[in-house]
């Protein structure tokens, strides 16, 4: 099973999908058109994004980190970070984004879900 955050933001291109996506992924489906934004499992980095179509590698599976996006191509991915990262300086005065997603932010243009209510 893979790790989601309790609640995840959503690309605007992916948000009237979310649902399917998100069964489709513990169903260790692949989506087509799926992009994961997790945290970084590198000490020099925060976040990661990724193409879900590497999940089909069990490997990649398995040490996958906690997802905390998902966006439906690699520029939107590239927003939704940037746009993290602008509202994370924005309030606290540093990009500390792991903290900040943890604090449950709401971000402007971004929309957030409980997963929790998705998957059980």
């Amino acid at each position: 099973m893979l790790k989601w955050a309790s609640e995840i933001f959503l690309g605007e291109g992916i948000e009237s999908r979310s649902a399917k996506t998100i069964r489709m992924l513990n169903a260790d489906k692949a989506p087509y058109m799926t992009w994961l934004i997790t945290r970084s499992t590198n000490e020099g980095d925060q976040l990661e994004i990724m193409n879900a179509i590497y999940l089909k590698q069990p490997v990649v599976r398995r040490r996958l980190p906690e997802i905390v996006g998902l966006a439906v191509n690699k520029r939107e991915a590239v927003s939704m970070v940037c746009s993290l990262t602008e509202a994370c300086v924005k309030v606290t005065g540093d990009v500390d984004l792991n903290a900040f997603i943890d604090s449950n932010p709401s971000v402007e243009n971004l929309k957030k879900i409980s997963v929790d209510d998705l998957i059980h």
